[in-house]
This record gives structure tokens, sequence and C-alpha cells, in this order.
């Protein structure tokens, strides 16, 4: 849930979360003055986060989402499966697409899922990464 390092996030997102299909996130900072472990818990408690893996594979097989949450130092996503779930109700004005839009995370890097790879590229890459995510964009259905 919690990246140690802005390297930690970026490989927890693009390893673990990305290419396992939680395509649909939610970027956020927690505000100055709060409690980030505030934050955290009333997030993952909101969005049922910390359901155990088997918890998350029944859901699954029913048609339903699944959510993560993940943090470095005061920015965090909110990530998501296809399927139904309140996160796409109570988030709908913010949900955007990593297969449409890369992930923005910190001044010098973006995160994105491109065909079968995942890739985090700084700055000059993000152009000819924009060019292959409209070409692949969404033709992998599913």
């Amino acid at each position: 849930m919690r990246g140690t390092t802005e390297t930690g996030f970026v490989q927890q997102l693009a390893v673990s979360y990305l290419k396992n299909r939680y395509w649909f996130y939610v970027p956020g900072e927690v505000p100055v003055g709060k409690d980030p472990r505030a934050v955290d818990e009333k997030l993952v408690t909101k969005y049922e986060v910390s359901l155990s893996k088997w918890a998350k594979a029944r859901r699954k097989k029913r048609g339903l989402a699944k959510v993560q949450y993940l943090r470095f130092e005061r920015t965090f996503l909110l990530l998501a499966t296809t399927g139904e779930h309140p996160f796409f109700e109570e988030e709908a004005s913010n949900i955007l697409d990593a297969r449409e839009r890369a992930i923005p995370f910190r001044a010098t890097r973006s995160v994105t899922r491109t065909g079968t790879r995942t890739s985090a590229l700084g700055p000059r890459g993000n152009e000819e990464l924009k060019g292959r995510v409209q070409r692949v964009g969404t033709s992998r259905v599913g």
C-alpha cells in the first residue's frame, strides 16, 4: 500500500497493478496538515482495499471490481480493475484510464501500460510514448 521509495512506488504500480489490469485510477495528494496515515485508513476502509486476495478473487468472479491504494509520501493513487464498485460512482468525475492517459508521478516520471509492456519514462520519452499509446490505445480489450 505504501511505497517507501519513489522507485518502489513506480515499480509497485507498474509490476503489481498495471500488469494485473488495474487500469482505472484517481491521483491525489494528502493535504498539508493532514496525517497521511489517517487518509490511508479512510480510503482503505471506504473502498474495501484490505480484503484478502481470496475475497477479491470471489468479487472478480461475480463481475465486481477490485480496488488498490498506493501512496508515496503525500502522493497517492486509487486504482481499480473493471467491474462494479462504489469507487466508480464516488470518483466518477476524477477517474482516468491508464490505457489512454499515462499516470503522472512527480515532475519527471509517468507510468503507462502499453500492450504487454509497462514503462516508466522521464519527460523525453513522453512524446514517443504518447504516440505508442494512441496506436495501441484500447485495441487490447479484456
